[in-house]
């Protein structure tokens, strides 16, 4: 389109300044008192051509020239003409120099083109494929390939801060973690009962979470009692006395040992969750840890131990979207469709494929999950 664009300018100029040069021609033959119609015939000619182009206001003068306005601009002025230029603005996109405005012809379809269509196009595509790398990742995310669990495994996108939310745009991550803080209902004493408007607790909230309500405070998750409310308990004003404001998030880490037993743990991912706030909660499960280099988390599991995100019983060991988040174990790199592709480590080694939904290689339920 913006090829186009450049061609159509270099064609309309080369339109206006033939103008101009028969603007000249009709007042050399009208001032000697010959008939110049033949050279207006070829002039009405160029016109409705120039207006196929773009928009343009003819001005017949007294002296027989003609003046020719487009978007606005003096385009021919008697003998003279005015050449349009263009000018990159971006990867495939230019501007025509010197118009405000073009309102009709080819010139403003091809614009639109430019400007309007395809990007929206290019959003839509965009849109699908982080739809894609999302979906794919959380997935792949929570399985093991044939090597089964990891003795080290280090994330791929880095934080600028590891103290800075991570579902800041500060952090520049991909696709931030899903967490939410709930400020509805109204608490009366101990044990209320809360009620949610609109809200669907029973998708992201659980027993011993945290949930902060409208009076300021924050309170204990008791039970579940249906989609719309919940029975809580305690009450802290400080949100730092509490372990997380809670949110719908929640991370399982699956430890196994040298004589293959397993270990399942959870951990809640809070609105306030920072990569350090997220490494100590790490560090707080036996036999691995984690340290930050370069806004990279990098877990490391005992000698003799392995782990992995999975733990067979729950089909979506992730709820907070984290390890796609941090690029843990996941299958897809980028966020968009210029820039989506598969991580290097798997094209290294394919076997880190993530098939298996446990330890046991063969295994196929993840990747059955993928497939659906």
């Amino acid at each position: 389109a913006s090829q186009q664009i450049t061609t159509k300018v270099d064609e309309l100029n080369g339109i206006t300044n033939e103008i101009a040069l028969l603007n000249k021609r009709i007042s050399t033959v009208e001032l000697s008192s010959g008939n110049a119609n033949d050279i207006r015939d070829k002039m009405d000619g160029l016109i409705t051509r120039l207006s196929k182009l773009a928009d343009i206001k003819v001005q017949n003068q007294e002296n027989g020239a003609t003046n020719i306005l487009l978007g606005g601009s003096l385009v021919v002025m008697g003998n003279g003409s005015e050449a349009l230029s263009t000018s990159t603005t971006g990867p495939g996109t230019v501007r025509i120099n010197g118009i405000a405005n073009i309102s009709s012809g080819e010139l403003k379809g091809l614009l639109n083109i430019q400007d309007v269509v395809i990007p929206k196009y290019m959003e839509k595509l965009d849109t699908l494929a982080a739809s894609i790398i999302r979906e794919v990742n959380n997935i792949h995310s929570e399985g093991l390939g044939l090597n089964g669990g990891f003795s080290s495994l280090t994330s791929t996108n880095a934080v600028s801060s590891s103290t800075a939310l991570l579902s800041s745009s500060s952090n520049n991550l991909p696709f931030t973690p899903s967490v939410t803080t709930y400020t509805t209902g109204t608490v009366t004493s101990s044990g209320s009962t809360v009620t949610g408007s609109g809200t669907s607790f029973s998708t992201n909230v659980k027993a011993n979470d945290w949930i902060k309500l409208n009076d300021g405070n924050s309170y204990q998750v008791v039970s579940v009692d249906s989609d719309s409310q919940l029975t809580i308990s305690g009450s802290y004003t400080d949100a730092t006395a509490i372990s997380t404001d809670i949110t719908n998030g929640s991370l399982y880490i699956s430890v196994k040992d040298s004589s293959d037993t397993i270990t399942e743990s959870s951990i809640s991912i809070a609105s306030d969750e920072t990569l350090s706030s997220l490494s100590a909660k790490i560090d707080s499960i036996s036999n691995i840890s984690s340290t930050i280099s370069n806004g990279l988390l990098t877990i490391t599991a005992t000698s003799g131990y392995t782990f992995s995100f999975t733990n067979d019983a729950i089909s979506d060991t992730d709820t907070s979207n984290v390890l796609t988040a941090l690029g843990m174990n996941t299958f897809f790199k980028g966020n968009d469709a210029s820039t989506i592709g598969v991580t290097q480590y798997i094209q290294d080694d394919v076997s880190r494929i993530a098939a298996s939904s446990n330890f046991t290689p063969g295994d196929n339920k993840n990747a059955l999950r993928l497939g659906d």
